[in-house]
């Protein structure tokens, strides 16, 4: 069977959000994207939380989809999915030096072993330009030393930069013949405890070559 053709489409690219009083907006709206020619998207959430204080609530992720010719239109919006993250404070790691992508031991300035288990779900944050941090999983960690990553660095890394507990990854896949438009939004208001970074992204797919 031939493969099916498949689009990367950023949804909100990667973006960094200070928190907001609860009586202002903590809102963010991705474009409109058209996806009258696709059969199926697969949605890709990708979440940080890059401050050591606990969320007050959850940050909320929606994809959401419209049937309309229209190319902008501001009703008639369905709800496709919801993802909430946790609450949880995270835990940071200074990046002691200088890693080079490919690398998978992160050397860091303090002891990361109550933090940074196997398995864990990290967010490598580079201070300098929020698209080259990444998302990554612990192999393990070596008390005073080092963070061990499942997966090489994508970008390189220096000691400008911070390893963040408490990262979160959501995907879902639906069928979008009933829509011609979707969107992400992002909603967290809270007093303290939503400094994030985030990305949302969809796989279009179309019929198989």
């Amino acid at each position: 069977m031939a493969d099916n053709t498949q689009a990367i489409v950023e949804l909100i690219p990667p973006t960094a959000f200070t928190h907001t009083a609860a009586t202002l907006s903590g809102l963010t709206i991705g474009a409109d994207t058209d996806v009258r020619t696709f059969l199926t998207g697969g949605f890709h959430v990708f979440h940080a939380n890059v401050e050591t204080t606990a969320n007050a609530v959850g940050v909320q992720y929606k994809i959401q989809g419209r049937y309309s010719a229209a190319a902008t239109s501001d009703e008639d919006w369905i709800d496709i999915v919801t993802f909430v993250t946790g609450v949880t404070a995270a835990v940071a790691a200074e990046v002691a030096g200088s890693e080079a992508a490919d690398q998978t031991s992160i050397d860091v300035d303090a002891d990361p072993t109550a933090a940074f288990t196997r398995g864990a779900k990290i967010y490598i944050q580079d201070t300098t330009t929020v698209a080259n941090s990444e998302w990554a999983e612990v192999d393990f960690s070596v008390a005073v030393t080092t963070v061990n990553l499942v997966d090489g660095l994508t970008n390189a890394k220096d000691a400008a930069d911070t390893i963040w507990t408490q990262a979160e990854t959501f995907y879902s896949q639906f069928d979008l013949g009933g829509f011609s438009y979707v969107r992400a939004i992002v909603q967290h208001t809270a007093a303290t405890g939503s400094n994030i970074e985030f990305k949302v992204e969809m796989v279009q797919v179309t019929d198989f070559a």
